[in-house]
């Protein structure tokens, strides 16, 4: 039998569904339970209320102390002794924490006390400033509270509890009426209120919680369901007599009034009182039978019905048993464990459990198996959920070294930790990249990084093609034009009409192109050197590359990190190889220099990987920007 197959059932779950559910956890049995109740109880709650308040007003001194030793901060017990003792003479335990990062004895310990106290004070900033959702959830993420209470016993409940107060102050700054920068202060107002007046929320449930888990929930709920096990619990609750017990009933046609004695100072009641009293007991003893009559029915498979009553009473009650229940037996039961003894009183074992020496009339009808639990049971039911609570505890905090077993136990604790703080030595190539292209490594911004390459470039029919595809144009033209002859703007505009027959630029595209800066490069000394060295040039030649991982920032040796890219000419001469790399960026004469220097990366990378390939030194590099029909050489490392 699974867990969701089994539910409680409770008249209220207002003040016992959470004692339920945290024993039931402690047991290690997953819990669903609908409380109404013990939400701001939890300890990460509790938490996460210390740290707004103390950001509302740090001079709580039990709050600052109680954040100062929560897990956003984690100051030890003997720490927050020291910084007592270190200003004892001082107001307040928050002036007492400046006053020792200030001056205290332990550097370690004031120094971190100034990272708290820096800390908190960004903290407050940014919630005057900001959203005190968006500060709640970056101190979650910044401090790893999720992290931390999801490790803990209940994980998923914990960070369910802390997601469910996210949600909370995204609704209350979103209905709140108050200028910018008060929200912290009202959403602190208004959870004291409801601390105040004793109200409380329901503890959030993680996902997997309704998957498989033991259903806690009101019997009002259940009604038109069933389920195969079914626990009818506190069925000793009393029932609620405060609507017949008043000092005025009213009634449809009444007004009962409870009129005092002066000389007994005693209230009697009237008449009319008694009337309208009777009529209210009447119906809330109606409505309670069926409740308990919903609760006995919801069963497939079985049923088991619990409540707590001293022996003497359930004796009495079994011992005016009779074939036939009076009314006044109904009227008079003051809890539903009465109307069920009441039931029973003709059934044997009921007797035989309790002893009560009765043997007239009795049956046996196999309707149920009853069992006592005794006190002495009881009390060590509960010593053993005092000792889960205190392992639990414990399991949570590091043990002191009194003993040889606490020592180990300690050792045991710190090796642990330091398992779960270990870090990877060679994280860095993990965030590094197995490729790179070099525009990607250099600058991420040169516009023909996506494009080189491309054996053919098509661009929209539009009147004005955008910079991306005029330079994309210029480059294929500038890999086919004819060394062999002279290059001129006849010549440019002979390429340009083949690669329209061809199809790799359009028409439209081809009308746009600015040849001034194609024919000025062939008749620049750059120029020149190409035409001389004629087919031995190399135009839009790719090249792949194995790179130092150091080069491209990590801090690991003996790893590679594969290099890609197209360098747009290599003009090979006795003296070395030139690199040549083309630029179509708009620019005029006074910002050449610092466009060179975001390019100059990219054309020492292009120098090394050519030198290492071809197996020949490079003698210069270039970058040629077509617009402003300006060469500037790129200083190469010896």
């Amino acid at each position: 039998m699974e867990y969701r197959d089994i539910v409680i059932l409770m008249r209220s779950l207002s003040h016992k569904a959470q004692d339920y559910t945290e024993i039931l956890r402690l047991a290690g049995v997953p819990v669903n339970s609908q409380s109404a109740c013990g939400y701001f109880e939890t300890t990460e709650i509790s938490d996460c209320l210390t740290l707004l308040k103390v950001l509302d007003n740090p001079d709580r001194d039990i709050e600052f102390a109680a954040l100062l030793r929560s897990p956003v901060f984690g100051i030890t017990d003997d720490e927050l002794t020291k910084i007592h003792l270190h200003s004892k003479h001082k107001p307040g335990f928050y002036h007492a924490v400046k006053n020792y990062a200030a001056a205290g004895e332990q550097p370690e310990l004031a120094q971190k006390l100034n990272l708290i106290l820096s800390e908190i004070n960004d903290w407050r900033r940014q919630v005057h400033i900001g959203s005190l959702a968006d500060l709640l959830d970056a101190i979650f993420r910044e401090k790893g509270l999720l992290q931390f209470y999801a490790a803990l016993p209940n994980g998923a409940q914990r960070c369910a509890n802390l997601l469910k107060l996210h949600d909370h102050a995204i609704r209350f700054e979103h209905f709140r009426t108050t200028e910018p920068g008060a929200a912290l202060g009202r959403f602190v107002e208004f959870l004291e209120k409801l601390d105040e007046a004793q109200q409380d929320w329901a503890p959030a449930e993680p996902d997997s919680s309704s998957r498989n888990a033991v259903r806690i929930m009101s019997i009002h709920k259940s009604k038109g369901l069933e389920f195969p096990v079914v626990f009818v619990a506190e069925l000793n609750t009393p029932f609620n007599t405060r609507d017949s017990s008043g000092q005025c009933l009213i009634d449809e046609n009444l007004i009962g009034l409870q009129v005092p004695d002066p000389k007994s100072r005693v209230r009697f009641p009237t008449m009319a009182h008694q009337v309208i009293a009777e009529q209210v007991r009447r119906t809330n003893t109606a409505e309670e039978m069926r409740i308990l009559y919903v609760a006995l029915t919801r069963a497939r498979e079985k049923l088991i019905l619990t409540g707590s009553k001293k022996q003497d009473a359930c004796k009495k009650l079994l011992s005016q048993h009779a074939e036939s229940i009076q009314e006044w037996k109904i009227t008079d039961a003051r809890c539903h464990l009465d109307w069920i003894l009441t039931g029973f009183a003709n059934q044997q074992p009921l007797h035989t459990l309790f002893e009560t020496d009765t043997a007239d009339n009795l049956q046996d009808d196999g309707l149920f198996a009853p069992r006592r639990v005794s006190r002495e049971h009881l009390e060590t039911l509960t010593q053993e959920i005092l000792d889960a609570k205190r392992s639990l505890k414990s399991a949570t905090e590091p043990p002191k070294p009194k003993s040889p077993e606490d020592t180990a136990a300690n050792e045991a604790f710190a090796a642990i930790q330091n398992n779960l703080q270990w870090a990877y030595p060679y994280a860095d190539i993990t965030q590094t990249p197995a490729k790179l292209s070099v525009s990607a490594l250099t600058h991420r911004d040169d516009e023909f990084s996506k494009i080189k390459g491309s054996d053919t470039f098509f661009s929209p029919d539009s009147a004005q093609p955008d910079a991306l595809s005029l330079g994309s144009a210029v480059h294929l033209i500038l890999e086919h034009i004819d060394l062999s002859g002279p290059v001129d703007a006849e010549a440019v505009q002979s390429t340009i009409a083949k690669l329209v027959t061809t199809k790799q630029i359009t028409a439209p595209l081809a009308k746009s192109i600015e040849i001034n800066g194609i024919v000025s490069f062939f008749e620049s000394d750059l120029g020149r050197l190409a035409q001389q060295a004629g087919d031995t040039v190399l135009r839009e030649w790719p090249f792949t590359y194995a790179l130092d991982a150091a080069a491209v920032g990590a801090a690991s040796t003996g790893e590679s990190v594969v290099l890609q890219g197209i360098v747009d000419m290599i003009i090979p001469t006795k003296d070395g190889l030139i690199i040549v790399d083309f630029k179509s960026d708009r620019i005029n004469e006074s910002g050449i220099g610092a466009r060179a220097e975001t390019y100059a990366p990219q054309l020492r990378l292009y120098a090394r990987a050519a030198a290492d390939i071809l197996n020949h030194p490079v003698a210069a590099a270039w970058l040629y920007f077509l617009h402003p029909q300006k060469a500037v050489p790129i200083a190469l490392p010896r």
